[in-house]
């Protein structure tokens, strides 16, 4: 029987689990699988070359951020919006849940939804003065950077989600909150494949009157 990415994980860092404090497997808007490991402290860093060159990493089958505890309590207001992805779609694989009584900001997460998605559109701009992709394209790689942040802004709009909410209906809720035709969105991302270079303009006001309603909260 074939070894599951969970299995492959633990295999690795069982055997330096007293240097753990947590390890979480955890996946962002678009189902990839990331880890968060957050070892005790400092001279747990040592255990980390048990770890190098190790298949899970060098074919890239998942993403991993390390932090000490104390780092990771010192950074709640610099990354809200991957804490809240952690927080929202973790399985706790080793140690404790350190997330357990932190919170995350508002007004963090809403500034950091804020920057990215202000980049995000300073970068479309850019990308289509430019013209070294087609615009189909360039709104495409746009429209997953603004889905990874419209899957953790729900709290900033107090709406309450079930388990599991699919992208689709976390941009219906937060439309009819903002009072936003979403239908297009809606549309593009069940079938990305339609996207065409005429929706450009329409996309980029879609985009432009998210930032205003983020930045009006």
């Amino acid at each position: 029987m074939s070894k599951t990415l969970k299995d492959r994980i633990l295999e690795h860092f069982e055997p330096i689990k007293a240097d753990i404090e947590a390890l979480m497997l955890y996946s962002d808007a678009f189902k990839q699988a990331h880890l968060l490991l957050v070892l005790k402290d400092h001279a747990s860093i040592a255990s980390l070359e048990s770890l190098k060159n190790k298949a899970l990493f060098k074919k890239k089958l998942v993403d991993i951020k390390v932090f000490f505890y104390q780092e990771l309590v010192n950074a709640l207001d610099v990354f809200p919006i991957e804490f809240i992805q952690i927080q929202e779609k973790h399985a706790l694989l080793i140690g404790r849940d350190v997330f357990d009584g932190l919170i995350v900001s508002k007004e963090n997460l809403r500034h950091q939804c804020e920057f990215y998605l202000r980049s995000n559109l300073l970068s479309l701009r850019e990308l289509q003065l430019k013209a070294v992709m087609p615009l189909n394209k360039v709104m495409m790689e746009s429209l997953n950077q603004f889905l990874n942040v419209l899957d953790v802004c729900h709290p900033l709009f107090d709406i309450t989600l079930k388990d599991h909410s699919s992208i689709d209906t976390i941009l219906e809720a937060v439309g009819d909150v903002f009072q936003l035709d979403v239908s297009s969105l809606v549309y593009w991302i069940k079938e990305p494949q339609s996207i065409k270079s005429s929706d450009f303009s329409h996309y980029e006001s879609l985009l432009s009157q998210f930032i205003t309603c983020i930045d009006a909260l």
